[in-house]
């Protein structure tokens, strides 16, 4: 599969909630993840793990923008504006605006994620 392929399939995996899909597109060697928070979360299974508990919890949804995207020979990027919605544990609707950052990189022939890097923005002006 070439980049855009593969990212087409990350997104859409996303978006369905579908984890087998989604480890598909990511790197089997290692990858890193910053949440929005600042949290940092490294290696393959401990990022799978993390996917594997947020696409259980039916209550999000998000809706994205590709804000910038560029592609090379080996290495990947996009850019994404998200519009994320949730509800908290106590019930309470909330929404969250952040840049996803999505790096991908060719080994042996197969792109892969290596990292993600999500950025809370203030919306209002």
């Amino acid at each position: 599969m070439d980049f855009k392929k593969v990212l087409e399939v990350h997104l859409k995996a996303i978006k369905d909630k579908d984890l087998n899909l989604f480890i598909t597109t990511i790197s089997e060697q290692d990858v890193t993840l910053i949440m929005p928070n600042g949290a940092l979360i490294c290696g393959r299974e401990n990022f799978i793990e993390f996917h594997k508990d947020w696409f259980s919890d039916k209550d999000w949804d998000l809706n994205y923008e590709i804000i910038k995207q560029e592609e090379g020979e080996e290495m990947s990027f996009v850019l994404l504006k998200i519009d994320y919605k949730d509800i908290n544990p106590e019930g309470k609707e909330y929404s969250l605006n952040y840049y996803l950052t999505l790096l991908f990189k060719k080994i042996e022939g197969k792109w892969g994620l290596i990292y993600d890097q999500n950025t809370i923005f203030n919306n209002k002006k």
